[in-house]
């Protein structure tokens, strides 16, 4: 617990209950997480003013709750360079129970973390619901709120959750973190792209698809302060800052935190020749997000005989709630995940250029022609390079311990086996055409005339001049809502190459489990 910083009742062993590879020894996670909390070396400052001036901006969160324990967060803005003492207490609500007890301590805001602050809580009781909240000085944060579920092997009727992904501060506020606040949940799970890396130029950059402004930075984040700040502004956001003040957060990573599709060695966002070394950014990207999110890393990393100074981004993890479930939290993308396109390409661009080459003629021309060979022999060639056996998603290490977690609940007599990940899982991209006839069969009216509507977009949007009722190839496009559109060259062009990604079963998406 001084490790952290703490004073008080704080942790002062790994979580109990908490699953790990190992058992982790309470020596073994003292020193983790001071490696945790100091992967830039102590500031040296000076010593803060008495008139300490905080203010929490950011909200306040909690997240990978155990049966006894929880990570709470917070950040500090404050106007002084120097390190700010923050106290935190923990308390339940109604009295509790006779076996709760009111939780306090004082951390130190540093500047080497962004002044975010976590403390890892505990001894706490499952089953009672607490309340939390930091001081600086005279200024208090928003209260948060928590409960934590049972152990395993406890009974457990029902568990109440949410999942989110994709929040992408350009298209629009984030409502739905809004609504899931006071739906009551056990936890929330967000399994990736909490923030968009990108900048104003790119995803989206039309701005008939920009619904709200303010990017910060403006431009891609590429440094440990970029992706500070990007951090900073979504937890500005009302909505998450209500959902994390409601419910223990689990968290996992996708691509967009660091780049987008990234991988272990590289990512299609990431140019070495104008932003420098892939793995510095990685580290930056990744030491943003512990600082920024309520999880707790170094536990998990010293059971797997690791460090956040050598692997960071190893944060697979599991947790239990009672005989109910067992959620296993996986990393697909930078311990140990292939570049998913190398030696194939672009497939989409290949699609659009073999279509282009035989003139790009009416899809009521393809069957049997040159083309269609062609796109077949494509698709043919995109399966083998799916099953290249060199090609790596999880890695050894977290398949093996994975299987582990996966017997051992299951012998244990858990119901249900959750896996919270990041990655789509299709098997080969959406058949229109099949879906359409599918539908048109159909014994329901409302699936009949849905399949009429699509059957008129599939014509419609192959001819140019034409126009069509609604669009899937562009549905940010909020200028365009409720309006009938006239087919320009390019839309007729990514509607073919849909359709015959479609029709011929090539998998263009290479980014999910393929």
């Amino acid at each position: 617990a001084a490790a952290l910083g703490m004073t008080g009742q704080a942790a002062e062993a790994a979580g109990m209950g908490y699953r790990n590879p190992a058992v982790v020894a309470a020596s073994a996670f003292v020193r983790a997480a001071a490696t945790e909390l100091r992967l830039a070396p102590a500031d040296k400052g000076k010593d803060p003013p008495e008139d300490v001036a905080g203010e929490f901006l950011h909200g306040v969160a909690s997240g990978d709750p155990t049966s006894d324990a929880v990570v709470i967060w917070t950040r500090v803005t404050t106007q002084h360079g120097a390190a700010v003492p923050v106290s935190w207490s923990v308390w339940p609500l109604d009295g509790g129970s006779g076996a709760a007890a009111n939780l306090s301590g004082t951390v130190s805001a540093e500047p080497s973390r962004d002044f975010t602050v976590k403390v890892d809580v505990q001894p706490l009781v499952w089953g009672v619901r607490y309340a939390y909240r930091f001081t600086c000085g005279a200024a208090a944060s928003p209260v948060g709120h928590f409960k934590l579920q049972p152990p395993r092997g406890t009974p457990l009727k029902s568990l109440r959750f949410a999942i989110f992904s994709c929040a992408n501060w350009k298209f629009g506020t984030f409502a739905a973190y809004g609504r899931a606040a006071v739906e009551s949940l056990d936890f929330w799970l967000h399994v990736g792209d909490f923030i968009y890396e990108n900048g104003l130029d790119s995803y989206p950059s039309d701005p008939t698809e920009i619904f709200r402004g303010g990017l910060d930075p403006p431009h891609e984040t590429v440094t440990l302060d970029d992706y500070r700040r990007r951090y900073a502004l979504y937890r500005t956001d009302h909505d998450l800052q209500n959902l994390s003040a409601a419910a223990p957060l689990i968290a996992i990573w996708d691509d967009h935190e660091v780049a987008n599709d990234a991988w272990v060695d590289g990512a299609k966002n990431h140019q070495p020749e104008t932003e420098g070394d892939y793995q510095v950014r990685k580290r930056a990207a990744i030491r943003a997000y512990h600082e920024w999110l309520p999880t707790r890393l170094g536990a998990v990393l010293a059971a797997q005989g690791t460090s956040a100074e050598l692997a960071p981004w190893k944060l697979w993890r599991s947790f239990d709630f009672g005989d109910l479930a067992t959620l296993l939290v996986l990393e697909t993308r930078l311990t140990s995940r292939s570049n998913s396109t190398r030696g194939l390409g672009d497939v989409f661009k290949r699609i659009d250029a073999t279509i282009a080459e035989h003139g790009s003629p009416p899809m009521e021309q393809w069957n049997g022609s040159a083309l269609e060979r062609e796109l077949q022999a494509l698709g043919r060639e995109v399966h083998e390079h799916i099953s290249l056996p060199e090609r790596r998603l999880l890695g050894e290490e977290q398949l093996q311990w994975m299987r582990g977690e996966v017997r051992s609940s299951a012998a244990d007599g858990v119901r249900w086996r959750l896996i919270g990940q990041q990655l789509a899982q299709p098997r080969e991209s959406f058949d229109v055409e099949k879906a359409i006839r599918h539908g048109s069969g159909s014994s329901s009216d409302r699936v009949r005339r849905a399949a009429a509507r699509w059957s008129e977009l599939v014509s419609n949007s192959t001819q140019v001049g034409k126009t069509y009722e609604f669009d899937i190839l562009l549905p940010y496009a909020k200028a365009d809502r409720g309006k009938r559109l006239e087919v320009t060259d390019d839309i007729r062009k990514r509607a073919l190459r849909m359709y015959a990604a479609g029709r011929y079963g090539i998998q263009w998406n290479l980014d999910g489990w393929e």
